[in-house]
């Protein structure tokens, strides 16, 4: 059953490609959005709180994008509450940004509304987003795995 689920997702992986987005936040202003880069040999994956000062210093490092947690697997799951600043405090300091999440497999919430709370979490704190990577795991341990 999980072979049916993740053999198609590593497929689309397989085939798919960055979308650049022409601008990731909505009412906020920046001069530029940086997009995120189409390489990611200098990308950092976070899912905690991090400031703008700490943003700015992986830019001067030679960081290009952060790829953010956007839904937090904890327990059933929820929209991750340090997704919206983190993306603003990455493009303010000049940084692309990509959304991620951890859907549960083994959820009382069904992946769409899983997705669903990521997706009105984000609109809700005015971040535009029109990419969302999937990080898919099995849960270890299982007893039925």
């Amino acid at each position: 059953m999980n072979a049916l689920f993740i053999l198609p997702s590593l497929f689309a992986l397989s085939i798919s490609k960055a979308v650049i987005p022409e601008s990731s936040v909505v009412g906020i202003e920046f001069k530029e959005q940086k997009a995120a880069s189409t390489s990611y040999a200098y990308a950092v994956d976070l899912d905690r709180p991090v400031s703008l000062a700490a943003f700015s210093c992986m830019k001067k490092a030679g960081y290009k994008t952060a790829i953010i947690r956007a839904y937090d697997p904890a327990g059933s799951g929820r929209f991750d509450v340090n997704a919206v600043s983190n993306i603003r405090n990455a493009n303010q300091a000049g940084l692309g940004t990509e959304v991620f999440m951890t859907p549960l497999l083994r959820s009382s919430k069904k992946g769409s509304q899983q997705f669903r709370e990521l997706y009105e979490g984000l609109k809700n704190g005015k971040i535009n987003v029109k990419t969302v990577w999937l990080q898919v795991s099995l849960q270890y341990p299982c007893p039925d795995c």
